[in-house]
């Protein structure tokens, strides 16, 4: 359950060895104001919030808390972020309209429903939606979150320090018919869990940022080469698979046979296999997926002993055709339509189904590559490969983040798919 630190906000001008006018002044542009939120903080408007957090360069999450205990330290370090690390702060009034309707975080409610949920008038809903952020309270947003148990994350957006997870992931009882109600408590569980594991992510991939915003991160300390920003293309180590033959004692018509080729020759076009074939030899041999695909090497790699490429202990590795849906749609990994990744990639539609057969996919290492070149994804989009590899295998920093970012939305669609699914049943 939410709260919002009341003593923090009402020691703030002593922390900041500021007057109360001063920090109206700097804050809201007038010398009342901050004195006004004093005298009753359910006046505190989302707007006013934010104007406190981006213009004194404070975390939201320093005020909006899992702790019923309001605390504060009379120490400026403890909360003002410096200028260089700072990155402003938020308030999506969308995710107001995702909070009913069929896919709702709150459930499949409608807009009646929500707004009885939280004790408002339908016309003060339409009033927070259209006027935005300079209409709806703190206070009442912490409500919100607290009622249907969504996280406040779902409303500010703050990449300084993550918001809590809400741990409160069952509504109120009471608030809805009990059919409704079950319905609730069990997407609610889903999202939370998936949530989570986005949250960790989130939080992992700001620390990098902040480390590297800061120059605080060594060679030592990273796998990847921080001091470049740079996005390399993909390319394929044809040498390790024209190698992998000699290294298992075996020839390369046998190699392709283990995994089930008849016509090894004919399957082969110069180290072009499909990608569910590379998938397979890779499970066969236990060799991570990414000793193959790669990142364009400045320099050719030296072959090594089979040994260097074995991952221990090793993990399946799965190829997922179906996920190249991902790549359109509103809620995408590109965000563009069908046509228009044709477009871009200059494939056609009857292609990409071939593609997306589960069972005889279509899709070989050259069109994956391509794919990934052109619509600025990863491989990891379509292969799920958890096993580590040495690193010999750098990435730049921007090579590392445009990665957890393309995770971080595959995750998402793979929870609204989870949630569509749970509503048929």
């Amino acid at each position: 359950m939410y709260y919002f630190n009341s003593l923090l906000f009402n020691n703030l001008s002593s922390i900041l060895d500021l007057t109360q006018d001063q920090l109206s002044m700097a804050v809201f542009g007038n010398a009342h104001r901050y004195k006004q939120l004093l005298v009753d903080q359910n006046l505190v408007l989302v707007s006013d919030f934010l104007l406190i957090c981006n213009r004194m360069h404070i975390s939201a999450s320093k005020f909006i808390s899992l702790s019923a205990d309001s605390y504060y330290r009379d120490k400026p370090s403890e909360y003002i972020i410096d200028d260089k690390l700072f990155s402003p702060i938020s308030f999506g009034i969308d995710s107001l309209k995702k909070m009913y309707g069929s896919d709702g975080l709150a459930g499949p409610i409608t807009k009646k429903e929500f707004a009885k949920g939280i004790g408002v008038s339908t016309p003060t809903l339409y009033l927070w939606i259209n006027k935005g952020q300079g209409t709806i309270k703190i206070s009442k947003l912490i409500d919100i979150c607290n009622t249907f148990g969504v996280n406040m994350g779902s409303f500010i957006t703050d990449e300084n320090i993550p918001l809590p997870l809400n741990d409160v992931i069952v509504p109120k009882a009471g608030k809805f018919p009990k059919k409704q109600f079950d319905e609730i408590v069990e997407l609610r569980e889903i999202v939370s869990h998936s949530q989570k594991e986005i949250a960790k992510l989130k939080q992992e991939k700001r620390s990098l940022e902040l480390s590297i915003k800061g120059n605080m991160v060594s060679d030592e300390q990273l796998s990847y080469q921080s001091q470049k920003t740079s996005v390399r293309n993909w390319t394929f180590n044809k040498d390790l698979l024209d190698n992998l033959p000699n290294m298992l004692h075996t020839s390369r018509d046998d190699l392709f046979k283990n995994v089930g080729l008849t016509n090894p020759s004919a399957s082969y076009y110069d180290g072009n296999i499909t990608v569910k074939t590379l998938i397979d030899i890779c499970n066969k041999h236990q060799i991570s997926s990414k000793h193959f695909i790669i990142r364009q090497p400045e320099q050719a790699f030296e072959i090594r002993e089979l040994s260097f490429y074995q991952s221990k202990p090793f993990k399946g590795i799965a190829f997922h055709p179906e996920y190249i849906a991902d790549l359109f749609g509103k809620n995408s990994l590109t965000g563009q339509t069908l046509p228009e990744i044709l477009d871009v990639i200059g494939y056609s539609e009857m292609k990409i189904r071939s593609w997306r057969n589960i069972e005889k996919s279509s899709f070989r290492i050259n069109d994956l590559i391509e794919v990934c070149d052109a619509l600025s994804v990863t491989p990891s989009c379509f292969i799920t490969d958890d096993n580590r590899t040495a690193t010999l295998y750098s990435c730049t920093s921007a090579e590392f983040f445009m990665e957890e970012s393309r995770l971080l939305l595959q995750e998402n669609i793979r929870l609204r798919e989870e949630i569509k699914r749970l509503k048929k049943k």
